[in-house]
């Protein structure tokens, strides 16, 4: 993969139920949830079918009360400290992370020098 693959979208709501009916009459996306630990607990998927593109964030409790409503894209990295030592150095900040998450891999989310919000992601190794 290159720096400029997008392996992950991800759409912050504070309605989980009517972020996935909305989804779903829009475009026809399926849904499936995944437990996801203590951290992120039942996180709702969507995706064509069999293939999830893209994920809820429930930003309904009192820790994501300040975060608005939107969609966040997430960019391979190969070596995710290595990108945000570059990511700092250049003037962009991290708001979160690094962090590992259980068979996802490790991921950050950044804002560039003029305040654009993304996130990095250096999938976990293939088995």
């Amino acid at each position: 993969m290159e720096n400029t693959t997008v392996t992950w979208y991800e759409v912050y709501s504070p309605d989980v139920d009517r972020t996935k009916a909305f989804y779903q009459n829009l475009f026809g996306w399926s849904t499936t949830a995944v437990d996801m630990g203590p951290e992120v607990g039942m996180y709702n998927m969507l995706g064509n079918g069999e293939t999830m593109h893209s994920g809820i964030m429930n930003t309904a409790s009192e820790e994501m009360k300040d975060v608005p409503p939107h969609w966040l894209v997430y960019f391979y990295t190969a070596d995710i400290n290595d990108s945000v030592s570059k990511l700092t150095s250049g003037g962009g900040s991290v708001m979160h992370g690094p962090m590992e998450i259980p068979g996802v891999g490790h991921i950050a989310i950044c804002q560039d020098p003029m305040g654009a919000v993304f996130a990095l992601h250096q999938p976990a190794p293939s088995e």
